[in-house]
């Protein structure tokens, strides 16, 4: 007969659709001759497929398709995958899940999967999109679509009757402090106290994936306290915060600031941080410069069209999701003859220095020139007879009336993805759902239920 078809639940931040997967994960679990099941989260499976494919090439070498033989691990260890958060913003990301799941449905496996968006709507701001997008049918094609739309973000009611608790002393303890300040610090010391943090605890090492170890500053039993800066400044990510998750079930975290729009690295580290804890039921007690509802003001405005000039968020077209075309041109360029173009969105300019201006009027300082649309090429790359004025100006080209630009190794100034890859309504919202979702729960987790004392 025809195979089972999957589920593939979405709608908007804090609706319940992670709590709907659970509640149907447990009761196939307890179901008489159920089948084998796992249970998992985008970054842990992320994770899970680097170890895994690693561990393919080790054993068996190099042969064409490794992710056909982990998708067959899969089928054999659990035909039945339950997904939590599908949503990718990353190529590599992006190439995993599509190569896996693809392996995954061909071998009959059966997928329950959340996600804010509809599959048609994943990956809008990645680059290399129209790779991706065939997977976007698959998914529709082994799963049943179930929009939770119109349902209320519960995790704001509960958040609510959480904060009502606290003023009322019913065993609940609030856990997110602001502004940074010393009367901040000692209510953080409190409450960590309360928790069960007796004595000025003991800094120590714990193991992270891949042999590597991570300091932590103070701790007490499954308590443990980091600043800010040691988690989200450095070079950390997955393994990290799951080893943390592992090790220790509450987590006091210390000057977390408001983002501006640049500090893109540091609170995508956050939101890591905070999707592995909320996951795995963890508690936090966050000290903060802002509420939570500012942490992430100067990054929302980033990606809303209310930071836009009205004429620009009018004309931006909606629909465009193929921003992030490639094209592969027959002359060499700064890194040799193997590197993309990517059609340049319409609201970025460049200056001659080469760095990139958003709007379409001037150029940022008096002494920067944009450069022209006219102007047939503007270009470095190692090649000093294409450049303007006989000399580089810039690690990049724009072609004369397409306008698409280079990017190599080297880069364009100041430029990132996010330049060439969210200019569109929809793409903007797909970089800016973590934000939200980050928000939510951390607005959530912003109260802690005491556990009642037992009688000695």
């Amino acid at each position: 007969g025809d195979s089972v078809k999957g589920l593939y639940i979405f709608g908007a931040v804090g609706g319940g659709k992670t709590m709907l997967m659970d509640l149907l994960c447990e009761s196939l679990r307890t179901a008489p001759n159920a089948p084998p099941i796992r249970r998992t989260h985008f970054h842990e499976f992320i994770l899970d497929m680097h170890k895994r494919l690693h561990r393919v090439r080790q054993e068996i070498g190099s042969i064409q398709n490794p992710m056909r033989v982990v998708a067959r691990q899969y089928e054999a260890e659990c035909p039945v995958l339950f997904f939590d958060e599908m949503h990718v913003l990353n190529v590599g990301d992006a190439m995993i899940l599509k190569a896996f799941f693809e392996e995954l449905f061909a071998s009959g496996c059966v997928v329950v999967a959340t996600s804010n968006l509809r599959p048609m709507d994943l990956y809008s701001s990645g680059i290399n999109r129209e790779v991706f997008l065939p997977f976007t049918s698959t998914l529709e094609k082994h799963c049943t679509l179930f929009d939770m739309e119109g349902t209320p973000d519960y995790r704001s009611v509960r958040n609510e009757l959480l904060a009502e608790a606290a003023r009322s002393g019913d065993g609940v303890l609030p856990a997110f402090f602001a502004p940074e300040g010393p009367s901040t610090g000692r209510r953080v010391e409190e409450a960590l106290a309360l928790l069960g943090a007796e004595g000025p605890g003991e800094a120590r090492q714990i193991d992270c994936a891949m042999g590597r170890t991570l300091a932590v500053p103070r701790s007490w039993g499954r308590i443990a306290e980091f600043q800010f800066s040691d988690l989200c400044e450095k070079f950390l990510g997955v393994p990290d915060y799951l080893a943390i998750a592992e090790h220790f079930d509450i987590i006091a975290l210390r000057g977390v600031p408001q983002f501006s729009d640049s500090a893109e690295d540091a609170a995508r580290r956050l939101v890591l941080l905070v999707d592995i804890l909320y996951d795995q039921s963890k508690q936090m007690v966050v000290s903060a410069d802002v509420p939570v509802d500012e942490i992430f003001g100067g990054l929302k405005k980033k990606y809303q069209h209310d930071s836009l000039a009205g004429s620009e968020a009018e004309h931006m077209d909606e629909e465009d999701d193929f921003a992030g075309t490639v094209r592969v041109p027959d002359w060499g360029g700064s890194s040799g003859r193997h590197f993309s173009v990517f059609k340049r969105p319409k609201t970025q300019r460049y200056g001659v220095s080469g760095t990139y201006h958003p709007g379409t009027g001037a150029a940022r300082g008096a002494e920067e020139e944009e450069v022209a649309e006219q102007q047939a090429v503007v270009a470095t790359g190692g090649r000093h007879d294409r450049g303007a004025g006989g000399g580089p100006v810039m690690a990049g080209q724009v072609e004369e009336h397409t306008e698409w630009v280079e990017w190599s190794a080297t880069g364009l100034k100041d430029a990132s993805m996010f330049d060439l890859t969210c200019h569109t309504r929809k793409q903007q919202h797909d970089r800016l759902l973590p934000l939200l979702r980050c928000q939510s729960r951390m607005k959530e987790m912003s109260h802690v239920a005491l556990e009642p004392r037992r009688p000695a």
